[in-house]
């Protein structure tokens, strides 16, 4: 008999994670044998140790088998404990070896432990004493030498000179298994009462007892063992995990050691070995995941315990006493799982933890990185690397800006490295994110990580080649022109490489890589930069397309190719022209070698008196071809070393433009500039910002500022009730607080507020942006297809602007006395009855243009001249829905000015002629408009100004400054120039630079560049079609360097006008930053769509480049266009006129010009003069409508102020 064993079988674990110390306790083990056939049996006592299985006995004094194996397989991360009792049964666990998968499950036994608390007797076994082992009749020795087994690997072991089985047997690796767990013995679970059986006062006790059942452990290796207990145990987790969901208040301090017990228990254990291969053997395809036999159970456990955290009644205070770092490393451990579902719950739960305890944020953060140094460097072993990247893609993309110098290293040291790893395949898409994130947070990493991803780029592995051209697109798809500049030489050059190559294998790299010339982007990039990447990639391209064998490639190639010559016809020929010369030099040494030959053959048949043998021309100079030029990087370091001769310089100039290399001792950088040696690696660099700098050094502390304070009347006690109030307003208006105290000084309350609207004169002040995202998609056309019809415009609007029209025209009609009902189709009209209907306006305009005036051209008819108007005498209205149209008449419509395309209800009765009658007209009005406080603020911030002289800390609105029509074209005109100088606060008074620094946004409404001005030479056709010299890049220039001083200090939106190089119908999309060089590699600089909806602070607006107003204008008489504007608001509509005689886009789901809500602000750009009015709704809405004037003719711009909408007018024309 076994006097004594030891409790404690982890590997350097406590049973208990909150005791440091182990734990040993005292038993009396009976062993018993146990056979082969009773292994299978339920009725199988489970307190026998069966050594036939292992090849030797078990060493209980040392908790792992004495043959040799690891004590980590066999063991368990914890003993789970009883917080009660005087009695703790324990049962530990060993190894069942298989002979045919060696670890992949485990066998449980019994021992009935006993020990008081605190009172744990040393086991009186000696570690020399004979164990016992299992003879073939089934009993119990104790001898110092055990006896082999007649049967499995070692009986066959003893059989040296049998005869071997030569027939390979095939490994059923076993797809469930379950880790190694201490399982408590004997556990008969009683079912418990539910939480509605008892009275409420008892539930917490309840809800404890529940939590201790829950700490029992089962064996789920035999599925037929305690069926009932862990039945017990599932039902009760589950009604716990609902009494959570279910529940408020329910969760209190003395249930958080309990649960954090519960989930240790139950789930902190040793995983164990690897069943799946890893690295480059494992297939994702065929190797199917190692699932958990205890997930019934550890499933609720994950889910309660995220129920938990994620509770409103969560106390972090409270639970950081339990969940601390040696939680959070036990925790990491379980992501080895090699179950993909426990490795997904442990993802979600490490997320929570890191979001609600900020004390282990770091701490999470290096322990991380602890076990990707591990994978990388160490045993690239880990089945929770995807899962852990996938947690810091989310913590990278809330890092504050500027980074952290760790945050960089993380980068350079964890993530670049990990692209080395074997098994990259699992978790490349995480990766990626992760390193796109970096980017986009700092975009001056992006030479840093495309040289690591060279570094470690895969030579001979063709999936992993696509994975990194994968993420390099990825990159390129968010990086900067400016970046895109540093990287082409070293990125092209490995791109150079896969193009010519002819291999099967490749050819799938080389697909991937000529995909990226089908990205727009990319390809917008390479357009901007063919100068430099068209030298390098001509050659491999041509020769692929002359060479090459797939048709897919030879397609792909000559989609670059073309590209190239889109963009830059006369370099294409140029590199056309060298290559064909240097393959003519290369055929000439061939030929001249050859020569050489037959003179060296001849000459030494005529010694030898020609017995001497034919000799073929050496492999090495056979090739006309030539090979492929090295990168020209690898050149320049080349020219570096070795002088130049000149046949050098001919050589390399078929390939490189020699200009491009500097000399010996030298480096061209992107820019041009020559460096001391050439950059291999570049760390990050914060930008400095000079106004930053400014700010710094002309800094004031609070207490200059409020040295004089006493002269202004603020430090004296608050007594007026009124001040106290507006006070009170104030603070709640700026600090969102509204705690205050009459005994208290204005100055010792206001000195917060007052550091905060203390801003040094060279700032420029700030303003919350927001892109109204959800009102910006539908003025972007992703797929740009006519073939659909313009009728499911009108429909749609219909059906959208029907229901409010109704609700409106019954409003507004429902108490006449003659009752009028509404009729819901156009056609169902009754003579004589008064009724309302609902429909789309028609005017049947003869002057409205038509297909006949594009038939007179063709003809060559002289074609009416252009009108202002439609107007005439024979213009009839009509209201159409999608039943008919009726004719509407009535002297009412006179003074309504409608136009095409105007939903409207109109009250009337039908005469003799079938025409409707209108006597009143009814429109949807001004949609809903979402509060806004900064008219309210400006109001509480003048009347506190007022009562308390505060002008110096309070009078500081901010503006948004609009601008339209500047048509600029080759000159520099002087009022140009005195605008961008107001605007960046270089000229002006002080007050005028006071006013200048508070604008927070400026607006290009439209017509930035001049229209064309067309020569008596355009007319005449050219000879070979277009005149490439007839384009003027002066204007796009100039605008593009007004736009850039703008940029360096405040955020521009630049919307497209009719004359502006982007698409004539409406809504028209983003001018392509292409156009602009140096604008668009700054942050500040903004391209938008026309029409355009954005807000500041808490103010939407709404604008457009003018082009719907002025096809309004045509259809109704006088020039009121300020009056246009604002029908459009009641209307519901910015732009009804199309697409009758106002081009736009044939929508079919939905009509982006609708107004779903009414802007504060509404602008309309190209005006021929500065107009601005407030309209008000019938709900309280008001907006504002300006008629932003145009540059070119009134020389001036409109200022809006944000505090209270008021805008002025500010003019630049001179003398």
């Amino acid at each position: 008999m076994i006097k004594g064993i030891k409790g404690v079988l982890s590997r350097g674990r406590p049973p208990n994670p909150a005791d440091p110390k182990s734990t040993q306790v005292q038993s009396s083990t009976s062993v018993s044998s146990k056979s082969k056939n009773a292994e299978t049996s339920s009725s199988t006592s489970k307190t026998g140790v069966s050594s036939a299985h292992t090849g030797g006995t078990v060493d209980m004094s040392q908790g792992r088998p004495r043959n040799g194996v690891d004590d980590a397989a066999g063991s368990s991360s914890m003993i789970p404990t009883q917080a009660e009792g005087p009695q703790i049964t324990v049962t530990s666990v060993d190894v069942q070896v298989n002979d045919a998968e060696p670890f992949a499950s485990s066998t449980f036994f019994s021992q009935n432990v006993s020990f008081a608390p605190g009172n744990a007797p040393q086991p009186n076994i000696s570690p020399n004493e004979p164990l016992p082992h299992h003879d073939n009749n089934g009993s119990t020795n104790f001898t110092s030498t055990p006896q082999l087994p007649k049967s499995g690997q070692l009986a066959i072991n003893r059989l040296k000179n049998a005869p071997k089985d030569v027939i390979p047997v095939s490994k059923i690796p076993k797809r469930q298994k379950s880790s190694r767990f201490y399982v408590t013995e004997a556990a008969n679970l009683e079912k418990l009462p539910s939480f509605n059986e008892v009275p409420p006062a008892q539930r917490q006790e309840l809800f404890l007892k529940k939590i201790a059942q829950c700490n029992t452990l089962f064996d789920f290796n035999d599925a037929s063992s305690d069926l009932k207990g862990k039945e017990v145990k599932r039902q009760t987790l589950t009604e716990m995990l609902d009494y959570i969901n279910t529940n408020r208040d329910v969760i209190t301090e003395p249930m958080y050691p309990a649960i954090v017990n519960m989930f240790a228990t139950n789930l902190f254990r040793t995983i164990p070995p690897q069943v799946n291969p890893v690295g480059e053997a494992f297939d994702p395809e065929e190797d199917e995941p190692v699932l958990e036999l205890a997930w019934p159970h550890l499933q609720i456990v994950y889910e309660f315990f995220l129920r938990f955290i994620e509770s409103p009644d969560f106390n972090p205070a409270i639970a950081k006493r339990y969940l601390d770092q040696k939680f959070i490393l036990q925790l990491l451990e379980l992501f080895d799982s090699e179950d993909p579902r426990e490795r997904d719950f442990l993802k979600t739960t490490l997320h929570r933890i890191y979001g609600k305890f900020l004390n282990l944020r770091a701490f999470i953060r290096r322990s991380i990185n602890n076990i990707f140094f591990m994978f990388i460097y160490e045993t690239e072993r880990h089945n929770g690397i995807a899962e852990l990247l996938e947690i810091l893609g989310s913590i990278i993309n809330g890092f504050a800006l500027p980074l952290k110098q760790e945050h960089k290293t993380f980068l350079s040291r964890v993530l670049i490295p990990l692209h080395k790893a074997k098994s990259l395949t699992l978790y490349h898409p995480q990766l990626a994110y992760c390193v796109v994130q970096f980017l986009e947070k700092d975009p001056g990493l992006t030479q840093e990580v495309i040289l690591g991803l060279m570094k470690y780029w895969p030579k001979v592995n063709s999936p992993k080649e696509v994975m990194f051209l994968n993420e390099i697109e990825e990159i390129l798809d968010v990086i900067d022109p400016g970046e895109f500049q540093k990287i082409i030489r070293p990125l092209f050059s490995k791109i150079a490489t896969y193009p010519n190559s002819s291999d099967v294998k490749p050819n799938q790299v080389a697909e991937r890589a000529l995909y990226y010339w089908n990205n727009e982007y990319i390809g917008s990039l390479m357009a901007e930069n063919v100068d430099v990447i068209l030298p390098i990639m001509f050659p491999p391209l041509y020769r692929s397309s002359q060479q090459h064998w797939n048709k897919t490639i030879h397609g792909l190639v000559f989609n670059a190719l073309k590209l190239f010559m889109d963009v830059n016809p006369k370099l294409f020929e140029e590199c056309t022209e060298k290559y064909k010369e240097l393959q003519q030099r290369e055929q000439e040494k061939q030929r001249s070698r050859e020569e050489l030959w037959e003179r060296l053959e001849q000459q030494a048949a005529r010694r030898t008196g020609g017995k001497v043998a034919h000799i073929p021309l050496p492999p090495a100079m056979t090739a006309l071809d030539p090979e492929l030029p090295p990168p020209s990087h690898a050149l320049e370091i080349q020219l570096q070393q070795t002088p130049l001769t000149h046949e050098m310089e001919e050589d390399i100039a078929g390939v490189i433009d020699t200009g491009e290399i500097s000399p010996a001792g030298s480096h061209v950088t992107p820019t041009g500039e020559p460096s001391e040696a050439p950059p291999l690696r570049r760390k990050s660099m914060i930008p400095v910002d000079r106004e930053v700098l400014d700010e710094l050094r002309q800094h004031k502390s609070l207490d200059e500022v409020m040295g004089s304070a006493d002269g202004m009347g603020i430090s004296q006690p608050i007594q007026d009730p009124h001040d106290f109030c507006a006070l009170r307003v104030f603070l709640y208006v700026m600090n969102g607080s509204t705690s205050l105290k009459r005994e208290t000084s204005v100055k010792d309350q206001l000195v917060e507020t007052a550091s905060r609207l203390n801003t040094d004169e060279r700032t420029r002040s700030e303003a919350d942006y927001d892109a109204q995202n959800d009102m910006k998609e539908g003025f972007l056309v992703k797929d740009r297809s006519f073939r659909q019809q313009f009728a499911n415009l009108y429909f749609v609007r219909l059906s959208k602007l029907k229901l409010p029209l109704l609700k409106a025209a019954q409003s507004r009609w429902s108490s006449l006395p003659e009752r009028p009902q509404h009729v819901a189709k156009v056609l169902d009209v009754q003579q004589g009855e008064l009724a309302y209907i609902i429909g789309t306006v028609y005017m049947d305009m003869p002057l409205k243009p038509n297909i006949l005036n594009d038939i007179t051209k063709e003809q060559w008819i002289v074609a009416p001249p252009p009108r202002d108007k439609y107007l005439s005498d024979q213009d009839t209205i009509a209201l159409e829905d999608e039943s008919g149209r009726i004719v509407l008449t009535g002297d009412r419509l006179k003074y309504e000015n409608l136009v095409t395309g105007v939903i409207v209800a109109v009250l009337g009765t039908e005469n003799s002629l079938g025409e409707f009658e209108v006597v009143d007209v009814c429109y949807a009005g001004m949609a809903d408009q979402t509060p806004s406080n900064s008219m309210d603020a400006g109001n509480v911030k003048v009347f506190l100004a007022a009562a308390t002289d505060l002008n110096a800390f309070l009078d500081q609105p901010n503006y948004v400054a609009f601008i339209s029509g500047l048509n600029i074209g080759t000159s520099d005109d002087l009022e140009l120039q005195m605008l961008t100088e107001f605007l960046t606060g270089e000229s002006g008074t002080t007050d005028e630079q006071e006013k200048s620094r508070a604008i927070v946004r400026v607006i290009l409404a439209g017509d930035s560049l001049s229209p064309p001005v067309k020569s008596s030479d355009d007319v005449r056709a050219k000879k070979y079609g277009y005149d490439s010299t007839a384009y003027d890049a002066k204007p796009a220039e100039n605008l593009d360097q007004l736009m850039a001083e703008l940029c360096s200090t405040v955020d521009l939106d630049i919307m497209p006008g009719p004359n502006d190089p982007a698409n004539a119908h409406i809504p028209q999309q983003p001018i392509h930053r292409a156009m602009f060089r140096s604008s668009s590699q700054m942050s500040t600089f903004h391209c938008v769509t026309n029409p355009y909806w954005f807000g500041i602070n808490d103010i939407l607006f709404l604008g457009n480049s003018g082009q719907p107003i002025d096809d309004i204008y045509k259809y109704l008489e006088g020039d009121d266009r300020l009056n246009m504007a604002e029908r459009t608001l009641f209307w519901r509509h910015m732009a009804p006129t199309a697409p009758d005689t106002l081009w736009c886009y044939p929508f079919q789901d939905h009509d982006p010009f609708i107004m779903e809500k009414s802007p504060h602000v509404y602008f309309i750009g190209n005006q021929s003069e500065f107009k601005t009015s407030v309209i008000t709704g019938e709900t309280n809405q008001k907006t504002r409508v300006i008629l932003v004037p145009s540059f070119a003719k009134t020389k001036s711009i409109v200022l809006l102020n944000l505090s209270n909408l008021e805008c002025e007018q500010v003019s630049f024309r001179t003398i």
